[in-house]
């Protein structure tokens, strides 16, 4: 397994500066924040298995491939998502201008499960997540071998942190699968491929290989037009559980009259059942 440039470039310095931290805070500090939340372990995943279509919002002040995209702060954040059934926050900082404060900031003005959306490779972010108050973190199949995947995802669930694993390619979730993940999100940016182009297709590719009773996640390419809410009630009924979505929220003059629409467009009926993959 090949890690595409990008991602090896942003883990490297999202592990670099998380040593430092590590420098500068007593372990045992950290910890008696992680204990300060562990009465919401598990609201992630139970957040996006609730009927019809659930939204991700994304707290995501720039990109590498958009350069900045709103100055909005965590206050203003916290009402603007309201309606969404979880928040995205990135902390990475080179890239996304993202923060850790910006999660601590979140955690103590919204009840709504947190994402920590960073390129995570080490034990020590993800305890410091839970501490920070994300209720959830992500792990990137591109960038970690089949023994990290699995290590970091249940050393991540045993103090009550969900994981979103992600997977680009149908060996990211072969990878995936295998590594027990209960979320699985499919990313429909190609980051193999120049420009980073996105296709929604994707999604519909790697549904049929994503076992029954994994939570999916659609992530990457939707807006909060009519064509985009059309596309997720599809894939809604197919078996996909909830939507994250970034730039197009940042941007709407409206994001949670957004967030409802795209809530409303998922359907209440029985999703479809995909197969059951092969025993592992």
């Amino acid at each position: 397994m090949e890690t595409p440039a990008v991602l090896e470039e942003l883990s490297e310095a999202s592990l670099e500066a998380a040593m430092r931290r590590r420098e500068e805070v007593r372990l045992g500090a950290l910890i008696e924040q992680v204990e300060r939340w562990r009465h919401r372990d598990g609201c992630f995943g139970r957040a996006l298995r609730t009927d019809g279509l659930s939204v991700i919002a994304e707290y995501k002040p720039a990109s590498p491939t958009e350069g900045s995209i709103r100055d909005v702060s965590p206050d203003e954040i916290a009402e603007l998502y309201a309606p969404a059934d979880a928040i995205s926050v990135l902390t990475e900082e080179t890239k996304f201008g993202g923060s850790l404060r910006h999660l601590a900031a979140l955690r103590e003005r919204t009840s709504q499960p947190l994402l920590r959306k960073d390129f995570l490779t080490h034990p020590y972010q993800l305890l410091e997540a839970k501490a920070f108050g994300a209720d959830a973190v992500l792990l990137i199949a591109s960038q970690l071998d089949a023994k990290q995947l699995r290590y970091l995802r249940e050393y991540a669930e045993s103090f009550g942190l969900d994981a979103l694993v992600e997977a680009h390619d149908a060996e990211d979730l072969d990878r995936a699968v295998r590594s027990g993940a209960g979320i699985i999100g499919i990313n429909n940016r190609n980051l193999r491929a120049e420009g980073l182009p996105v296709d929604v297709a994707v999604t519909g590719e790697l549904l049929e290989a994503t076992p029954e009773g994994v939570t999916v996640v659609t992530e990457s390419g939707f807006g909060v037009d009519a064509k985009s809410r059309q596309k997720l009630r599809k894939y809604n009924a197919r078996g996909v559980d909830a939507v994250l979505i970034g730039t197009a929220l940042m941007r709407s003059d409206r994001p949670a009259e957004a967030i409802e629409s795209l809530k409303r467009g998922g359907t209440s009926r029985g999703k479809l059942q995909r197969p059951r993959p092969d025993a592992h």
